[in-house]
């Protein structure tokens, strides 16, 4: 791109190349984050489902025996599941709002990690500050719900294919 009559104009990200490494490299660990930490919602979200499945067999047992249906059953632990997800959403929000609304007026102080407010040469706002949007907001949520509800699958499948005889002799 050119400016003007032999000066030529560049981004920062074509100056600095390396620092434009680093910040690609950080949404790459960023994105290994989010994995970790949605890994750790499927396994607690299945945890819950597979004890609360197990802990209630006979009453399983005794829905199939008076005529719910397979069906039903999955449904009713797919239920739990959602309201399990609702209920973590709702605690998500009333706390996490709050602090990145907090973030956003009022900022994290860098200061102290660069002084002067640049890094490698180039320049940053040393106060940095959360934006908040409704993608910022509903994208972690629907994906508490998907995870919430794949990781309830197998539960659910294991109490819709209960004998209801064999459960209903059941012993905790």
């Amino acid at each position: 791109m050119t400016a003007a009559k032999g000066l030529e104009v560049k981004t920062w990200r074509e100056l600095r190349p390396v620092i434009s490494r680093i910040f690609d490299i950080w949404d790459v660990s960023m994105l290994f984050m989010l994995g970790i930490t949605y890994s750790a919602i499927t396994l607690v979200t299945f945890n819950a489902s597979l004890m609360s499945v197990f802990e209630r067999v006979p009453e399983f047992g005794m829905m199939k025996a008076l005529g719910f249906t397979p069906g039903r059953v999955l449904k009713l632990v797919m239920a739990e599941t959602v309201a399990l997800a609702s209920a973590a959403c709702v605690v998500a929000v009333a706390v996490g709002l709050p602090a990145a609304y907090y973030s956003q007026v009022y900022g994290i102080d860098l200061s102290h990690a660069w002084p002067g407010g640049s890094f490698g040469g180039v320049a940053f706002d040393p106060i940095w500050r959360s934006q908040i949007t409704v993608k910022s907001i509903m994208t972690p949520l629907f994906f508490i719900f998907v995870v919430a509800l794949l990781s309830a699958l197998y539960p659910g499948v294991k109490a819709a294919l209960i004998n209801p005889v064999t459960a209903m002799r059941h012993r905790n």
